[in-house]
């Protein structure tokens, strides 16, 4: 069939032909029903005539349409008009990786990038048994906004001659004897025609990697039976032979990718991936380490009578065009500017977008935290701020911060105005401002306007990696945006009905857009409060796994989001009580966003909970300086680590004081123990008593209730109450602590064992603690207890040589 310009296949219009192949011809065509541009395939006439081959090809066209992944091109229909065969594809606006490799090798970081979002696609194919077969440049478009695509999935399966028996043939196998691919990039089992599996694809992305570096494939000869001769025997040349300074960590990831046995390569394209992604934070870690900025200036002060004119140009609402005749200029500075973005005053009553107000500032504090020279006050520091109207210099008081960015929010019809200044709090000076009128579908454009001039107007020079990050959207839809907004708006507040409300409006963000990252991280987030704070037994699992299950699927789509492995360092500290992981994942977020405070406490937590007491301050102390109006954290983690550390008396005073800072049951729990090693069994016996509200708090309650009675002899009591606690559905590391130290003091000493080893096992391997409890001392003498002691102590020490620079203060 001739297919020419104007021309329709079905209801595909066709506009020109943008590229061919042994797979057919590619059209740019609009899909004249949903009013789309399409990348409309035709396939080959000799395709076409088999029945057998094209009901293969439909199989495996279903097989590839399957896959709802963000780096895999989606497949929009199959179709066939007069014995014309078609796909329809989304229409990808930018070039071929072959294209950018050709006019240069990549530079490392950008090849590691494509790596990684190919990797992703791979990984996600294989989970449901699909494998390419055929990973080249040619099929991996870099969309202009530097997202990949991986193109022909479960296509290059049409190149195949028929077998024997085709119905025995899966869609993902290929039969022995069959040799399939882009010769190149073959795996050493495609080349001898051998039954292939994902592990090929690990091999042609190996091969593709070394390209990008070396802008030459990794095995080269004059004919193709050089190529399969080099491939097939031959190692390719180091890295360093064509790209000086490359990383050893990405020589060793390609080799290990390349290796000719397939028992030697990663495994699966994810062992991969985790490997490309972890030398791509310790690329970038580097890379913050080294920056030096220029040299500090203060900004000059404003005159009186400059300051009017502006506040006059503000109120008429003149374009600020002319900022620069009127306005002192902050200068390029070289220390960290600290940054408080209040709450907007919402100057319509009672209508639909008052949650824009803190939602609003919510979204510009996320891009700005990206940049390191900026210290940004978090959201929950200025919700005390809805609804007032304040002067910078009082804020800058209550916040330590050398900017307010100060404004107001109005709905005209459907129009927002929104009214926004930048205030030195020193002198209350305006630094910068300017009125916005836009009409509320346009709001992504409002937030990203507002964030880069408050960038420009303090004087800010970002990395190319800050200004990725700040100017990246992560969804043009813009009614999911405002459904993000309000759930943030929501999370903020930390009830249970509002954190329900917040998993709700992530929710229905990602049912209008299901790649939304930053909706999946907020869900993460809404999902981990309702874990730790409000979740009762029969809920606490399915809280964890979907926690866990959205940071994930937000890491798949942004593996560069600071965000995402926060929530994965909160799902690590509150869930699974792994420790090594919370730090591993609090410092990718801190490296990528040191404005992030939480991630400081999650790492507290880890180094209490291991015994490493002495590392414990800096880390709040960190908190403190991005957070400091966040008392409550940081008497909690002070409070918990004086307790561990004997120090008894300064722990109820630091957790008394965190109860009156707020009402929630956070420490109570470590109060109570507090008391109780105090010398206050009565008022630790109380507090748990009182003790009500999640699974976890009433559980630890009971275990510790238990053991406080088992040491006084109260045997029967403590034994209904560690029967109850063993009945129910949620324990952790501290309930079987208690449960431990119940039966030490009622004298099993075999039941002692077990559960103070399983609390070890579950997250509370603190040593110290451990040798210091006075309730343990019915153990001492046991031979098994000591020595379970002593590879505790062993175990504590190897944690002290592993962090020894954080532990000892350096």
């Amino acid at each position: 069939m001739s297919i020419s310009e104007g021309d329709f296949v079905s209801h595909y219009k066709i506009h020109s032909k943008i590229g061919a192949g042994g797979m057919g011809e590619v059209y740019l065509a609009t899909d004249t029903l949903l009013e789309r541009k399409v990348a409309l395939k035709v396939l080959p006439s000799d395709v076409s005539a088999s029945d057998h081959r094209i009901r293969r090809f439909l199989q495996e066209a279903k097989a590839a349409s399957s896959l709802n992944h963000p780096h895999i091109i989606t497949i929009h229909e199959v179709g066939e008009e007069n014995s014309t065969h078609y796909i329809a594809t989304e229409f990808i606006k930018g070039e071929t990786l072959r294209e950018a490799i050709t006019r240069a090798p990549l530079k490392i970081g950008r090849a590691i990038e494509i790596s990684i979002q190919v990797a992703s696609a791979l990984a996600a194919a294989h989970e449901v048994n699909i494998v390419h077969r055929d990973i080249k440049p040619e099929n991996v478009m870099l969309r202009e906004d530097g997202y990949v695509k991986v193109l022909d999935f479960g296509l290059a399966k049409l190149l195949q001659q028929e077998a024997p028996d085709p119905e025995a043939a899966t869609l993902v196998n290929t039969a022995a004897g069959v040799v399939m691919g882009t010769i190149s990039y073959m795996s050493p089992e495609q080349a001898r025609g051998l039954e292939v599996d994902g592990r090929t694809d690990v091999w042609s992305l190996g091969a593709v990697l070394y390209e990008m570096v070396t802008g030459r494939p990794p095995f080269e000869g004059a004919t193709m039976s050089d190529v399969l001769a080099s491939l097939l025997d031959r190692e390719p040349p180091p890295l360093a032979r064509y790209s000086p300074g490359v990383p050893a960590d990405l020589e060793r990831i390609i080799r290990k990718a390349l290796a000719k046995d397939r028992d030697e390569r990663y495994q699966t394209a994810k062992d991969l991936l985790i490997d490309l992604k972890a030398l791509s934070h310790e690329l970038e870690r580097k890379i913050f380490e080294s920056e030096t900025p220029p040299p500090i200036q203060q900004p000059p002060k404003i005159t009186t009578k400059q300051s009017s004119r502006k506040s006059l140009l503000l109120r008429i609402g003149i374009p600020l065009l002319v900022r620069d005749r009127f306005w002192p200029k902050a200068k390029v500075p070289s220390e960290t500017i600290t940054l408080a973005i209040l709450p907007f005053l919402q100057l319509n009553a009672n209508d639909d977008t008052g949650f824009l107000a803190t939602g609003l500032a919510d979204a510009i504090i996320t891009r700005l935290a990206n940049v390191r020279q900026i210290r940004v006050r978090p959201t929950s520091t200025i919700l005390r701020y809805e609804g007032q109207k304040m002067s910078a210099q009082a804020v800058g008081r209550e916040l330590a911060c050398d900017y307010v960015v100060l404004g107001t929010l109005q709905k005209i019809g459907d129009h927002l105005q929104v009214n926004v200044q930048l205030v030195r709090t020193s002198d209350e000076a305006p630094i910068w401002g300017d009125r916005f009128d836009k009409e509320r579908t346009d709001i992504l454009s409002l937030q990203d306007a507002v964030a880069t001039q408050i960038a420009e107007a303090l004087r800010i020079k970002m990395t190319a990696a800050e200004q990725s990050r700040v100017y990246h959207r992560y969804t043009d839809n813009v009614a999911a945006y405002e459904l993000y907004l309000l759930g943030r708006s929501k999370l903020a507040r930390y009830t249970r009905e509002d954190t329900l409300a917040a998993v709700k409006a992530f929710e229905d963000a990602l049912r209008l857009d299901q790649n939304y990252a930053l909706a999946h991280v907020g869900l993460a987030e809404a999902s981990a409060v309702m874990r730790i704070r409000f979740a009762k037994e029969d809920e606490v699992k399915d809280w964890d796994q979907r926690a866990k299950q959205e940071a994930n699927r937000a890491l798949e789509l942004d593996s560069n989001l600071a965000e995402a492995h926060e929530a994965l360092a909160a799902v690590y500290r509150n869930s699974e009580f792994n420790w090594d992981q919370t730090i591993v994942e609090s410092d990718r977020a801190l490296a990528m966003n040191p404005n992030l405070e939480q991630p400081h406490y999650y790492r507290a937590g880890a180094f209490y909970h291991l015994g490493l007491l002495e590392a414990v301050e800096a880390e709040v102390a960190d908190g403190l300086r991005i957070n400091p109006v966040n008392k409550l954290e940081a008497l909690r983690v002070r409070g918990s680590t004086a307790l561990i550390a004997g120090r008894y008396s300064e722990a109820v005073a630091l957790l008394e004081e965190a109860r009156g800072v707020s009402s929630a049951p956070v420490s109570d729990w470590y109060l109570a123990q507090a008391y109780y090693y105090q010398g206050a069994p009565e008022r630790a016996e109380k507090i748990l008593t009182d003790l009500h509200g999640s699974a976890q708090a009433e559980q630890r309650a009971k275990a510790s209730l238990a053991s406080f009675l088992a040491a006084r002899n109260e045997k029967q009591r403590a034994q209904k109450l560690i029967d109850e606690v063993l009945a129910g559905s949620y324990q952790d590391h501290h309930v079987h602590y208690s449960v431990g130290v119940a039966y030490a003091q009622l004298g099993d000493h075999v039941n002692a064992r077990q559960w103070l080893a399983r609390a070890i096992a579950t997250g509370f391997p603190c040593y110290p603690w451990f040798e210091r409890d006075q309730l343990l001392r019915p153990l001492q003498g046991d031979a098994d207890y000591e020595r379970m002691l002593g590879e505790l102590k062993k175990s504590w020490e190897a944690a002290r040589a592993k962090y020894g620079a954080v532990a000892s203060g350096q």
